[in-house]
């Protein structure tokens, strides 16, 4: 009966932490370049159970679960459809490859090609960050520019850099960290550089499917209101049994 009360609660917080990422998502289904979280329930550690006595008749009964979790989330590479925009900062890849964004604290990458142009004529992202090339951070001034296939720059018919792509598919996890950035959880993890084409005047949409995933978290809500009916039922059940094991005849 207790084990069946902890199991219930195991549900509990697997499905609430599931709506979370599911919530999480879906609010960024807008975001260019948005990689979805990938959710993945596990079983909590199993136990055998054994029946006891005569040394003869000891034989296993069977396996004996302790409820579930989540496994550490992970996030989908899968890239999103690309959009024609015609705007000349908008960049998108096609293929395998992310951007690569200088910050404080080292590079991140991302596939959010909605760039911008700072005070001093560098090509940033949304937050300020600067777009990496191969000689450093892109500087285009107030000219007109484009992009070839290649990730190459150009102003007028001069080459002034070309956009670093790194290719993230190996890398042995990763982690966000904050304005549409991810970065390998290893830092010791160096990406090498990716073989996808560059098109100016488009943008990556977000990876998640609208349709799946709004089926995914009406399903948690249903496993976490059935977890909820299951805690209730066995708090009722041992209600009953310590007051009548508590009578006196």
């Amino acid at each position: 009966m207790i084990r069946g009360l902890y199991t219930a609660v195991s549900q509990l917080d697997t499905q609430l932490r599931r709506q979370e990422l599911l919530a999480h998502n879906l609010a960024n289904i807008g975001t260019p370049g948005f990689k979805q979280t990938l959710l993945a329930q596990a079983e909590r550690t199993r136990f055998g159970l054994w029946r006891l006595g005569d040394p003869a008749l000891i034989l296993p009964v069977g396996p004996l679960g302790t409820g579930t979790a989540l496994e550490p989330a992970a996030i989908d590479l899968n890239p999103g459809p690309l959009v024609e925009t015609g705007e000349p900062l908008d960049l998108a890849v096609n293929g395998p490859g992310f951007f690569v964004v200088r910050r404080p604290d080292g590079p991140a990458y991302t596939r959010d090609g909605s760039f911008f142009v700072d005070a001093e004529g560098f090509l940033t992202t949304a937050s300020g960050d600067r777009v990496l090339g191969q000689n450093g951070p892109i500087q285009v001034g107030t000219s007109e520019f484009s992009v070839a296939p290649d990730g190459t720059v150009y102003i007028g018919e001069q080459a002034v850099d070309r956009l670093l792509l790194a290719d993230l598919s190996g890398a042995p996890g990763l982690i966000r960290v904050g304005d549409n950035l991810l970065r390998p959880s290893d830092p010791a993890f160096q990406p090498p550089p990716a073989g996808g084409k560059v098109r100016q005047g488009a943008i990556e949409e977000s990876n998640v499917n609208l349709t799946e995933t709004v089926a995914q978290l009406l399903a948690a809500v249903r496993a976490y209101q059935a977890a909820q009916r299951m805690v209730l039922l066995a708090d009722s059940t041992l209600d009953r049994a310590i007051q009548q094991l508590g009578r006196w005849d």
